[in-house]
């Protein structure tokens, strides 16, 4: 009696493994069709709502059929003096076939216990995206996922091939602690001490925040969001110039480091605690 218990249980354990690892995969119910007048593009995160954890998954109806797809990004560009920052809703028109296919393929089922997914799971900060019917009618599509639960996105990645028939641009106010954390860099000005200790490494500085050094006080003029390589600088020389147009950003060094680059005056850039070193061309040339 005890023998064929544990035959029972060990048959039943290897249906139900081989079920969740070579069976379907989990089922893909239709996603919620509504009136088009129910969707928007939202601002990005953080004015906006936060990204969901995880996407949905599902299915385009088999009813519907799409004749233009609205994305709308998932992050905002760079600050303007004004301090607004601006995100893009776009229209795209086309054969939607291949995104279909792609947008309703079966999800995978979980992979093998013994096989390790390395990819870390995280906030899904992709485009915001919806299909437009000739009823007036609209769907947000899920994703299948891969066998470590991850959303295969190429149905979004063929939508964005098709034709841009029409652009929406968003402007939103932003307060000092968004311009922070859109930006990386405050809009107060809060320049580096200079130090003495030649820097002789290179590195990498990023999230600038650009400003006006007036009489009245430094005046934000708007944030700059790339990298800047900072390689083989002299250490600048003996300068009494007074700068009136700055950069202030970040890199990393032995910790977090302030970086400010002068655009006239001396001329030179200058991280917290080092000496100052003179600013290239095509350091300068890389901002706007």
């Amino acid at each position: 009696m005890i023998r064929r218990l544990v035959v029972l249980i060990l048959v039943v354990a290897v249906a139900y493994t081989g079920w969740n690892y070579f069976g379907p995969g989990p089922a893909r119910p239709n996603a919620y069709v509504a009136d088009a007048s129910e969707f928007r593009c939202w601002p990005p995160y953080p004015a906006g709502p936060a990204p969901p954890i995880r996407l949905g998954t599902g299915r385009v109806p088999k009813d519907f059929v799409p004749v233009a797809a609205i994305t709308c990004d998932p992050y905002f560009g760079d600050v303007a003096a004004d301090s607004t920052a601006e995100y893009v809703e776009r229209r795209w028109e086309g054969d939607f076939g291949p995104a279909l296919r792609l947008l309703n393929d079966r999800s995978e089922p979980e992979s093998w216990p013994l096989k390790v997914c390395t990819v870390a799971y995280s906030a899904a900060m992709i485009d915001e995206m919806w299909l437009l019917d000739e009823q007036g009618r609209a769907v947000r599509p899920g994703y299948p996922v891969d066998e470590c639960g991850m959303s295969k996105i190429g149905g979004l990645a063929e939508i964005k091939k098709l034709e841009t028939v029409s652009t929406v641009a968003h402007r939103v106010q932003l307060d000092p602690a968004l311009i922070e954390q859109v930006s990386g860099c405050t809009s107060l000005f809060e320049p580096p001490a200079e130090g003495s200790t030649t820097l002789d490494s290179d590195f990498v500085a990023y999230g600038f925040c650009r400003f006006s050094l007036e009489a009245s006080g430094p005046r934000f003029d708007g944030s700059f969001g790339a990298d800047i390589d900072v390689a083989g600088l002299p250490v600048a020389p003996d300068c009494s110039f007074t700068a009136t147009k700055v950069a202030v950003g970040s890199t990393y060094l032995d910790g977090d480091r302030t970086v400010l680059i002068e655009f006239d005056g001396c001329r030179r850039v200058i991280v917290d605690g080092y000496a100052a070193l003179g600013a290239s061309e095509e350091i300068l040339q890389s901002f706007p």
